[in-house]
């Protein structure tokens, strides 16, 4: 049973070698040095820095359902990432990021090459769109690639499903950003289709059915269970370091979310219980380009609000429930350290 450290040394190992296939497949299709800087780059951004808790939970899925060879998973378990690959290109897009894991995101990388180009940012927009479209592509190719196998159905439809849920989570999220208010119910939606069954449930059952061995309800159970608690703890933390985290660790600016103008359980908590002068100053920074004296205020209302002190207790109350669950599990004790562990590094997680 790897660990997360030693499973992601052999997981970016495999996925540099399909990503090197397929940037050489590229040159077969086209001599543009431009299209293939592109494309480059995107595969770039999926190698740099990642912390690949989805494949290693597609891992820990197929262990827990009963399979071995640790070497043949690792390759279907690329089209996990690249998937994420996928969908962090289109999200860059639509929140117009400029950096990605510490490096330019695709628009921003085409849009300093095309700078003098009439319609330079447009260009850059559409050609980012359609390297997140090969992303997904390749996911494919990857997760999918043999259409004979027994459980290819199985793991057709789970796979499937994550990308509904996690597109249809991406468009609940841009329909309520830049709204004055929306309510904890909306958040907690679009945050378990977003991150919850997309990060941890989803990963889990494709590993499981991966492992072509008889899939059981219970277990199934345990996954829904376990990746929701597990996921709402990871994206509260996640929402978190965007308000006091290290821009060097997480590799982006911080305090994205309310530049966005995009409602989190921090925001929220802001303007249900915030001060009346701490509501107004949060609303008039809401969805615009903050300078560095105006995140300091932004970080300021944060804590004298009590919203990051908040933040933490949910994310930690799922946690504990987290560990009570795994702890209840009829599960091998290898599969409940790993699972112990994995809490472990969400609560103490610094990007």
């Amino acid at each position: 049973m790897l660990d997360v450290a030693t499973f992601k040394i052999h997981f970016d190992k495999e996925l540099s070698r399909f990503l090197a296939l397929k940037n050489a497949e590229v040159r077969t299709y086209t001599k543009s040095k431009a299209i293939r800087r592109i494309i480059a780059h995107s595969a770039a951004i999926a190698q740099v820095d990642g912390k690949r808790v989805r494949p290693y939970l597609g891992y820990l899925g197929y262990r827990m359902a009963g399979g071995v060879k640790t070497k043949d998973i690792l390759r279907r378990l690329v089209g996990i990432e690249l998937f994420h690959l996928f969908a962090l290109i289109q999200d860059d897009i639509i929140d117009n990021a400029t950096h990605r894991h510490g490096i330019l995101t695709v628009h921003a990388f085409t849009q300093e090459r095309i700078e003098k180009h009439k319609h330079a940012a447009r260009t850059a927009s559409s050609q980012a769109l359609l390297a997140g479209d090969l992303a997904f592509v390749w996911s494919q190719e990857a997760l999918l690639a043999d259409s004979a196998s027994d459980v290819y159905a199985q793991v057709a439809n789970e796979f499937y499903t994550m990308n509904k849920g996690v597109i249809i989570g991406q468009m609940l999220d841009v329909n309520i950003s830049h709204k004055d208010t929306c309510t904890v119910a909306q958040i907690e939606e679009k945050n378990l289709l977003k991150t919850a069954r997309y990060t941890f449930v989803h990963p889990l059952k494709i590993g499981g059915r991966l492992a072509g061995t008889a899939h059981t309800a219970r277990l199934d159970t345990f996954f829904d269970r376990i990746g929701t608690l597990l996921g709402t703890a990871y994206q509260i933390h996640d929402d978190m370091l965007d308000i006091i985290g290290s821009p060097a660790k997480i590799g982006k600016p911080i305090l994205g979310d309310v530049a966005e103008g995009q409602h989190t359980y921090f925001t929220h908590h802001v303007f249900l219980h915030g001060s009346a002068n701490d509501k107004k100053k949060l609303k008039n920074f809401f969805g615009k380009s903050l300078s560095k004296k105006e995140k300091e205020i932004v970080q300021a209302i944060f804590k004298s609000s009590g919203a990051i002190n908040f933040g933490r207790r949910i994310a930690e109350k799922k946690l504990v429930q987290a560990q009570a669950h795994i702890q209840q599990a009829v599960i091998d004790t290898e599969h409940k350290e790993a699972l112990f562990t994995l809490v472990s590094l969400l609560r103490f997680r610094s990007q």
